[in-house]
């Protein structure tokens, strides 16, 4: 037999095997789909974690501001009580309002600040000028004088009034102020229950102040303002207090001969007139020795509420001595001061005084008038202002050597040079 062909066997599959290869294959395509989402699934999960990311920063900046802010205004707080002590311990008027006009606008960013305040009777501007107020802060002080001025002022009201800055009705808040603002803070300085003043803040931002934004904190700004400016007053009111005639209620003798110079210094600076008016009592002595020094006294208080009455409404009145007393007025010409003595000896002259007799007791006044326009410095203010009542006492004797009851003014006085001619008027 020949050799038989050697051959490698070729065993087909059978069906176990071929279920076992479909396995394989399907498990294989499985882990292929299972990989194919995981991979997807990765992608997502990158994107989410850029987002994350991104919010992150977001947050970690909002917070960084947040903080920043918060430090800001710890800052701001600080440097607010800061100036709140000093406004409390502030010496001077003039301090008080530098820390109030120029403290509030560097510290709150704005772009003026003014004060307006009443004062009828010149104590405010009084107490400044003794200080020495800078001119920068002039500009940035107003002071309700006249009657229409108060009445102004109490317009305003006792609550603040935020909104856009109109001329009409803040342009006298902004007076020397330029250039206008676009925004006001319009804040009175209220005691029982009247306003004695207004703090005004303004600002180029015309969003700055807008009506019907909260007002406590600028409330709370207004409360210690008004109690450091009433806390002042009062303390040049008690200072003031033994400078008072005690029979008259007049000014007395040492106030006037204080207030002259620093009249007199401020009408050399503002290059104005200044008149004295001397008033003496024609007889008061009769009447002291038939009815007694109490009716003295009464005489004198009637006369002194006359002269109030007939004076002008800035004029300063004080009791020079006895029975003698004097006006100074500011800015009055050599005629204005004749025509207040006038007036004034005119009402002296209708009075009717019973002491207790039932008798009508005549009264007449003989009136002295000198006006002096200040060409000297400080320095001179002293003498100018003794030379300007000698020249008013004159007058009075030359009233009383012609008769009594009458007005003698002996027009502008220079210090130095020869008193002119006087001028009489009945």
């Amino acid at each position: 037999m020949p050799d038989e062909e050697k051959t490698t066997p070729r065993v087909e599959p059978t069906n176990a095997a071929a279920e076992d290869e479909d396995k394989t294959t399907s498990r294989f395509e499985s882990e292929a789909h299972v990989g194919a989402v995981s991979v997807d699934e990765a992608g997502s999960d990158h994107a989410g974690d850029e987002d994350l990311l991104t919010e992150n920063r977001r947050l970690l900046s909002e917070l960084k501001a947040l903080t920043e802010n918060a430090r800001e205004n710890e800052e701001k707080l600080k440097r607010f009580q800061d100036l709140e002590l000093d406004l409390v311990s502030a010496e001077t008027l003039a301090a008080l309002f530098n820390l109030l006009i120029f403290g509030y606008k560097d510290l709150f960013g704005l772009d003026t600040v003014t004060l307006v305040l009443a004062d009828p009777e010149y104590e405010i501007q009084r107490a400044l000028e003794t200080d020495g107020i800078e001119l920068k802060l002039r500009r940035h002080l107003g002071f309700a004088t006249t009657r229409q001025e108060m009445a102004d002022l109490g317009d305003i009201g006792i609550t603040p009034h935020l909104g856009p800055y109109g001329g009409r009705e803040h342009g006298w808040l902004f007076q020397d102020i330029q250039p206008d603002p676009i925004s006001v803070a319009v804040l009175p300085l209220v005691r029982r229950n009247a306003s004695i003043g207004v703090l005004s803040l303004g600002s180029a931002d015309g969003e700055r102040f807008r009506d019907g934004d909260g007002t406590d904190f600028l409330e709370r700004l207004t409360r210690l303002a008004t109690i450091c400016v009433v806390s002042h007053i009062n303390r040049q009111r008690a200072r003031e207090k033994n400078l008072i005639d005690a029979v008259t209620g007049l000014k007395n003798r040492a106030y006037f001969d204080q207030r002259l110079v620093e009249e007199i210094t401020r009408a050399q600076r503002l290059k104005q007139p200044i008149t004295a008016l001397f008033v003496d009592l024609d007889q008061s002595r009769p009447i002291n020795e038939r009815y007694g020094t109490k009716a003295g006294d009464s005489l004198l208080k009637s006369v002194a509420k006359t002269i109030t009455h007939e004076a002008r409404f800035n004029d300063l009145l004080a009791r020079f001595a006895g029975d003698q007393f004097v006006i100074l007025a500011s800015g009055a010409h050599s005629r204005d001061g004749v025509t207040v003595a006038r007036r004034i000896r005119a009402a002296v002259e209708a009075l009717k005084l019973d002491f207790g007799d039932g008798r009508e007791v005549d009264v007449t006044t003989s009136v002295g008038v000198a006006t002096i326009l200040p060409e000297g410095n400080a320095e001179k203010a002293n003498d100018e202002g003794d030379f300007l009542i000698i020249q008013a006492k004159k007058s009075v004797l030359m009233a009383k050597e012609r008769g009594r009851n009458r007005v003698v003014c002996v027009g502008t006085v220079k210090l130095g040079e020869e008193t002119p001619p006087a001028e009489e008027s009945v």
